[in-house]
């Protein structure tokens, strides 16, 4: 009952802006991964271009997004570290989705304006329901991607 008061409260309200642009520089650089996973599975590119493809991607969104809530060079690093997630992918692990999109789980579980004390009795509740949250996301891009298309 005493949610609705939390839009009422300025450091709740900034908490949850904060929150917002770490979680979604987390899901963009999942969601990265993922597509750039769906590039490769077909033989069409080279690791080193779809990880190239992959940066171009992560660089074009996280330099063109403007928001005031988070240091610029912080809402920069984020994709920073999903270029390193890129660096690093095995594709094939990634392909099928649940393990390109642990950056959102983790970032939800860190950045949720929610009591420390709270968030370690629900964690496998709120990364599951992140997991989740994922699974049509999948189902949907690897049913319209035209990887083919994109690549040319």
């Amino acid at each position: 009952m005493q949610f609705p008061k939390l839009f009422d409260n300025d450091d709740f309200l900034t908490s949850l802006r904060i929150a917002r642009w770490h979680i979604y520089g987390a899901a963009v650089c999942d969601l990265t991964l993922f597509s750039a996973a769906q590039l490769m599975r077909t033989g069409l590119k080279t690791d080193d271009e779809i990880k190239q493809f992959a940066h171009d991607m992560i660089n074009d969104i996280f330099t063109s997004k403007e928001q005031q809530d988070i240091d610029k060079i912080r809402f920069l690093e984020i994709g920073e570290i999903g270029k390193k997630r890129v660096e690093t992918a095995d594709w094939a692990d990634i392909v099928d989705g649940p393990n390109a999109f642990q950056s959102s789980s983790d970032a939800v579980f860190k950045w949720a304006p929610i009591a420390d004390e709270l968030k370690d009795n629900d964690e496998e509740i709120v990364r599951n329901s992140i997991h989740l949250r994922w699974i049509g996301v999948r189902r949907d891009l690897k049913q319209v991607i035209k990887p083919e298309l994109i690549l040319a």
